[in-house]
């Protein structure tokens, strides 16, 4: 391509200086569509940065056959949601950090960018600003020898809140956690970029002020692949205000804020101590983005990826405890031993996400994403209805009958029994089976799936796995799933 051509999901704050800009100033490239749920705040963002179309649907931008690249600018509840969108059109995704929700997301992310041979690319600028490059210059040119240790201190004043809206960035359920899920990320990515992969890392939150339903304070410690070991404290509630980065050698340590701009990078050594004042661009993100725009013509590399995206995800969410502190796993596997959503140990019936099958009704309650080797969900059916025979190979099934009546049909011979309220029903894995609704009131039940080897690696969260189904079947799955009842 000779010029990459841009549309932003989610034309809100960060892309006003740090961003959009920086996609209309990158050498071969131009911003040319903008989207936002609220078309009157999109129509003035277009106006305001000279773009030439704007749009309040996501679809539609993604759809505009002008549009080659596609910016995710959203909060991470929708990122996974909307890199799907874009990889299924073809088209490459650059998305804002943290990547996603949790590091399941993470990979389904880079699962379906890479069926649909579309690069994914991370918004973590930090990796390409020239502070910080000269961070990674020292450390190559063995400035402090050996690396042994890495410590990370960040300590912030009590967020002021009034009123009854929190910001997202302090809501699970919008961010993935709080503000060490927003901050920390960007160090520990970049600590990832400069030493290499973290290899084993534990860790432990709190809500130590309980200003909100988020963490406000995390402490862990992290040893990298290469040896090094590391520790580190988040706190959101302190006195005042600290930002430090030490990377200590066998001969000198480097130091560095991971968020003050006018703060120098300090080489200490035995010959003395030595300050860089490097300031930042006006646009934070353009020397990635000029990355990204080089990757896509074909004359460069981008240093922040998906999967260096989703290493980061999963280093917090081992900080946060979600996950085994053992993250030696190869990333190629997908083996997770986590719950992968932000604290959630209690999972509430009343407000499920609605699944309509044309045979049956699915109310998810929890999604295989939220766990290690399971997921729960309510069945319902109308008189008459009932899903096909089918079986799954790599999974048993416990069903608890709540209401109605109905006709179990199970095994190779399919024989029938008659199922009603307080009825515990076992599939064994590889069992055909299916469940009839009889008499005239609703058939409901709870249905627990327990995966033999651990979460489908095919398909990591329900909603992959819905569309698998959908296309066997030959359901779009825009009909079937709905919003939450």
């Amino acid at each position: 391509m000779s010029l990459i051509r841009w549309g932003i999901i989610g034309c809100g704050d960060v892309t006003e200086v740090k961003s959009g800009p920086a996609l209309q100033k990158a050498r071969g490239s131009a911003l040319i569509n903008v989207m936002r749920r609220n078309g009157d705040l999109a129509a003035d963002y277009a106006r305001r940065h000279g773009v030439p179309r704007w749009t309040d649907d996501a679809q539609t931008l993604i759809d505009d056959p002008e549009v080659d690249a596609v910016y995710v600018a959203t909060p991470p509840s929708t990122h996974k949601q909307y890199t799907l969108m874009a990889a299924a059109a073809g088209k490459p995704v650059y998305v804002e950090k943290p990547m996603a929700m949790n590091y399941g997301e993470c990979l389904a992310m880079v699962d379906a960018c890479r069926a649909a041979d579309v690069p994914l690319f991370v918004a973590y600028y930090r990796r390409s600003l020239p502070r910080f490059v000269k961070v990674g210059e020292l450390l190559a040119d063995d400035a402090i020898g050996e690396v042994r240790f890495v410590t990370v201190t960040l300590a912030q004043r009590a967020a002021s809140i009034t009123g009854d809206a929190l910001p997202w960035r302090i809501i699970p359920e919008i961010a993935g956690g709080g503000l060490f899920v927003d901050l920390a990320s960007h160090t520990l990515d970049l600590l990832d970029h400069l030493l290499g992969p973290i290899d084993t890392a534990q860790g432990m939150a709190g809500n130590q002020a309980e200003l909100y339903p988020a963490e406000d304070i995390v402490s862990g410690s992290f040893v990298f692949q290469s040896g090094v070991q590391g520790a580190g404290v988040w706190c959101f509630t302190a006195f005042d205000e600290q930002d430090r980065v030490e990377i200590s050698g066998s001969r000198g340590r480097i130091s560095f804020s991971t968020f003050g701009a006018n703060d120098p990078v300090r080489l200490v050594t035995a010959a003395g101590e030595t300050d860089f004042h490097i300031e930042h661009p006006p646009h934070v993100q353009q020397p990635l983005i000029q990355t990204i725009v080089d990757e896509l013509q074909g004359i460069g590399v981008c240093p922040s990826t998906g999967e260096s995206g989703a290493r980061t995800s999963r280093v917090m969410d081992a900080l946060l405890g979600r996950l085994s502190p053992s993250l030696t796993e190869s990333f190629a596997s997908h083996q997770l031993l986590t719950n992968q959503q932000p604290m959630n140990y209690i999972f509430n019936t009343s407000h499920p996400t609605r699944y309509r099958f044309p045979t049956h009704i699915n109310d998810l309650v929890m999604d295989r994403a939220d766990a290690a080797t399971s997921e729960v969900f309510i069945v319902e059916m109308a008189p008459g209805e009932a899903p096909p025979l089918h079986q799954h190979d790599d999974t048993e099934q416990v069903f608890y009958v709540l209401q109605g009546r109905g006709r179990l049909t199970i095994g190779a011979q399919q024989v029938t029994f008659a199922v009603a309220p307080g009825d515990v029903v076992r599939v064994p894995p590889a069992t055909l089976h299916s469940i009839e609704c009889q008499g005239d009131e609703t058939l409901r039940y709870l249905a627990v799936d327990c995966f033999l080897n651990g979460r489908p690696t095919a398909e990591p969260t329900w909603d992959d796995h819905v569309r698998v189904v959908c296309g066997q079947q030959g359901w779009r799955f825009e009909d079937v799933v709905e919003d939450q009842v």
